[in-house]
């Protein structure tokens, strides 16, 4: 008899099977591997686990949920819990307490708690949900849906049309600088010119070296300092009118006391009595040093320097210049370039020095006090192809020949939106379909009321509404839109459990704030739980006048949707008109910037700050008037009334009183009679307003001249810094450093004609703000906005008319920097239009070169560094 061989051999010489697979080759049974026996083991085991959870579920259903642990706050002795049906059905167990309830979710009944809880409705603000760790439930509307092919490309359609106009203007510019430099080179046609690239990479930003306009495409630049210049630098050096930038020079700011403040004495006698002190100051103190044996010299030095701090030239430690001030939006700006010594030579220079171009129109590179080398002739540059806007323009024309103009850009002026007509035909303004708000009242006008549709009532045919009155340059109001979020709430304590809540963030947690003064505009540091107890219930000084306190770009980082991540999602949910406001909108300029480039701020920003219904005339404006260089929306998500006592309505009184006489005194030396009637129209505007949230008042851009006119003529009635009176304005609108009061805007009427869209944002409102249109901001409640930038393709003109409007202020000036690019905007624009229409795809000569192999990149300010180092080597 044959003996079987083990399977595991049957000693040293014993052969081992393999592991693969086998069969019996007579027809016996399968022989399984030890990894398909451990896998098929593993199988059985994860079918009984789903038949034993099976078990239990059912089970569970069967057994009656007698937890008392709170979904909210994860405790279980805070007594009765309502249990959420909604989330039994998707076999879950979520139970909040009645405290909780009552303190996260004020404004939701019990009844609604037991339908569907906060998690079923996706706007739970526990400490785990606001992590957004958990599945965000009803939030389908985040993005903007087009579905629609046909949609998109009229849309497309619509942005080429518009911008063309704009598109011409860029290549006007380029072409004639083409021709100038091909008659440079003695070429006999602009074809036979070639332009070499830049090497500005694509996550670079460049700025023209003398008025920091944005450069996206052709300019001129320095081949061995890389000074660049602007087309329209150029154009002004050859015509002619080349002014230098000189930094701003304005008015200083002196701190006369918090009892100044208040209309105790009068600016130029303080002024002269703390000149005085400082006088006496620097004599104690050189009478001290000449004890202890300083030496003559320091001590005529530090005469100078007294008489010096006496004339002005000189800031005190209480002195603050206009270079270095805080603008109506809370910002401190610094001008951070220090000074050099120059002997005589050099300052006789940059005194006499002007700008020319050459006979040939070349232009030289400026000298060495301009941050030029004065060297060499400063080459034409591109960044783009070298025709790549030529034929842009070519192909774009082409489409807008076959475009047919769709909603009101097919009207002319004289006709109006159909929503308009109703006021024409006095049908009841209260009726419930009227879409329109009363703002102004110009006689001859028929933009007094503004188009406000409900957020829930918008049809398919509002969005032609929409557009026919913002092309006209009006603003939009859009009531309820916090409806079409899911409800996470806006409370100051919510949000800021939210900041300190982000997990994988390595950020300081915040215990203090820097919180604005509206008195005097100044930054006060402030612990956080003090500033939203002031927002709630009030916050008052010595003298029993309100304190009216502002926080900007609140979490202090720009990254919102990292800091706020839940908020950030409920606010995308609640944009009206998503196509123009949204990021992602098809109809939003921003959002065709390449990913890699260097891509503006835009937002969104949040701006929480105190406010009462009185009109305290000084100190109560919360954004002071100034224009934005983009369009703008802003949701009015949160307020907080405060009720001002009797008797600190007395106060208030007898403190704006003395207010007004100090005004008298600055203005004609005396203590004359003053106009009384300032008191009933404040006391009008109290009773008018007790439902709102925030008074505006915007400007239309065609009364900008006027309305600078009349601020020039009106300027010492008006304070800034330290409460200090106004004498001079570097701009009337861009400075940010005027509030119009009730009875100036009455002055205004009367004097110049003009009056603004004085309307309330109530809880809920979403404001649409025409880029170009000056317009401030009064809080009749604390009040928290958020607020998003974003660019259409109706208002690019404004945009256009700042961006040059910008560039002629000083140097050091808050507005002086171009940070839309709104030319590259619609270059990039255009360009992925045409490609949505044609179906063209982009060509690699028209990218930017991208990183390569640097590793790093530089900012053109260190390539700068960088070169005139290896020179130095």
């Amino acid at each position: 008899m044959v003996g079987r061989k083990r399977g595991r051999g049957g000693g040293r010489g014993g052969k081992r099977p393999r592991k693969e697979e086998e069969e019996d080759g007579g027809g016996g049974q399968r022989r399984y591997t030890l990894r398909e026996r451990a896998l098929k083991a593993a199988e059985e085991a994860e079918t009984r686990k789903k038949r034993q959870r099976k078990v239990a579920a059912a089970a569970k259903e069967e057994r009656p949920d007698v937890s008392t642990m709170c979904h909210q706050c994860q405790r279980n002795d805070k007594g009765e819990v309502v249990r959420c049906t909604g989330c039994w059905k998707r076999r879950e167990r979520k139970r909040y307490c009645l405290h909780c309830i009552q303190t996260w979710y004020p404004n939701t009944s019990v009844k609604s708690f037991a339908e569907a809880c906060p998690v079923c409705r996706g706007n739970c603000n526990c400490k785990s949900c606001l992590r957004l760790d958990v599945p965000v439930r009803c939030l389908d509307n985040v993005d903007p849906k087009i579905d629609d092919e046909e949609t998109k490309l009229e849309h497309c359609k619509y942005l080429v049309h518009s911008l063309l106009p704009y598109l011409k203007r860029i290549k006007d510019e380029q072409v004639s600088e083409m021709v100038v430099e091909a008659k440079r080179q003695g070429l006999s046609d602009v074809s036979q010119l070639q332009v070499q690239k830049s090497n500005c990479l694509e996550d670079e930003r460049m700025f023209c070296n003398h008025c920091n306009t944005s450069i996206f495409d052709f300019h001129r630049s320095c081949p061995d300092c890389e000074y660049d210049l602007c087309l329209v630098c150029c154009r002004e050096i050859r015509d002619g009118k080349w002014k230098k930038r000189e930094e701003e020079v304005g008015q200083k700011y002196v701190d006369l006391g918090r009892e100044y403040l208040h209309g105790e004495g009068e600016f130029n006698s303080l002024l002269k009595k703390n000149r005085e002190n400082v006088r006496t100051g620097r004599r104690e103190w050189k009478k001290r040093n000449v004890d202890v044996g300083v030496k003559p010299d320091k001590l005529e030095s530090a005469e100078e320097s007294t008489r010096a701090s006496e004339d002005g030239n000189i800031p005190d430690e209480k002195f603050v210049n206009s270079g270095e001030h805080l603008d109506g939006e809370g910002e401190l700006k610094r001008n951070d370039d220090v000074g050099v010594e120059q002997d005589d030579s050099e300052s006789a220079e940059v005194a006499t020095f002007e700008w020319r171009a050459s006979e040939d129109g070349s232009i030289l590179c400026p000298p060495k006090h301009m941050k030029g080398c004065g060297k060499h002739t400063l080459e034409l540059r591109c960044n783009f192809s070298q025709n790549h806007v030529i034929e842009l323009v070519e192909k774009a024309g082409k489409i807008d020949e076959s475009y047919n103009l769709l909603h009101a850009s097919s009207e002319t002026p004289a006709q109006k939106c159909s929503c308009v007509k109703p006021v024409d035909n006095a049908v009841s303004l209260s009726s419930i379909s009227c879409k329109i708000r009363k703002a102004a009242s110009r006689d001859g006008s028929d933009d007094n009321y503004l188009f406000c549709p409900r957020v829930r009532q918008i049809q398919d045919e509002d969005f032609g509404h929409f557009q026919w009155h913002w092309m006209r340059g009006e603003p939009v109001i859009v009531s309820n839109a916090l409806e079409n979020g899911s409800g996470l709430s806006w409370e100051p304590s919510v949000m800021w459990r939210a900041f300190r809540q982000i997990k994988n963030l390595n950020h300081d947690r915040e215990l203090a704030v820097d919180a604005i003064d509206c008195l005097d505009w100044n930054f006060i540091e402030i612990n956080n739980c003090d500033f939203f107890t002031g927002y709630s219930k009030g916050r008052f000084d010595k003298l029993d006048w309100p304190e009216i306190l502002k926080l900007k770009d609140f979490p202090p980082s720009t990254e919102f949707d990292n800091r706020l991540p839940r908020h950030g999602k409920e606010f995308l949910c609640c944009l009206p008109f998503k196509e123009y406001t949204h990021p992602k909108g098809s109809l939003n300029l921003a959002m065709f910037l390449p990913k890699e480039s260097v891509k503006p701020d835009m937002g969104p920003k949040t701006y929480i700050a105190y406010g009462v219904v009185q009109e305290l005339g000084r100190g109560d404006s919360v954004t002071k008037l100034h224009c934005d260089m983009s369009d703008a929306v802003n949701i009015l998500t949160h307020t907080a009334e405060v009720t001002l006592a009797p008797e600190k309505l007395a106060t208030i009184d007898e403190l704006k009183k003395k207010h007004r006489e100090q005004g008298q005194r600055e203005m004609f030396g005396s203590c004359g009679t003053f106009a009384e009637n300032g008191s009933v129209a404040q006391e009008e505007t109290a009773e008018v307003y007790e439902d709102g949230g925030a008074l505006w008042d915007i400007f239309r851009c065609q009364d900008v001249p006027q309305l600078e006119k009349y601020i020039q003529k009106h300027i010492n009635e008006f304070r800034h810094l330290h409460c200090n009176p106004l004498k001079s304005v570097t701009h009337a609108i861009h400075d940010q450093t005027v509030y119009l009061t009730a009875e100036h805007k009455r002055k205004l009427k009367e004097e110049f004609g003009i009056q603004p869209w004085t309307f309330v944002q109530k809880l809920g409102d979403a404001v649409f703000i025409p880029a170009g249109c000056p317009h401030q901001v009064r809080n009749l409640k604390s009040c928290i906005k958020v607020a998003l930038d974003f660019v259409s393709p109706d208002n690019v003109g404004e945009c256009f008319r700042l961006t040059e409007e910008f560039r002629t202020l000083p140097t050091n000036h808050r507005a002086s920097e171009d940070k839309l690019e709104v030319k590259k905007m619609i270059v990039h624009t255009i360009c992925n239009a045409v490609m949505e229409i044609t179906g063209e795809k982009k060509s690699e000569d028209d990218v930017k070169p991208k990183k390569g192999k640097l590793t790093k990149i530089y900012s053109r300010n260190q390539q700068k560094a960088k070169h005139l180092f290896v020179n130095l080597l």
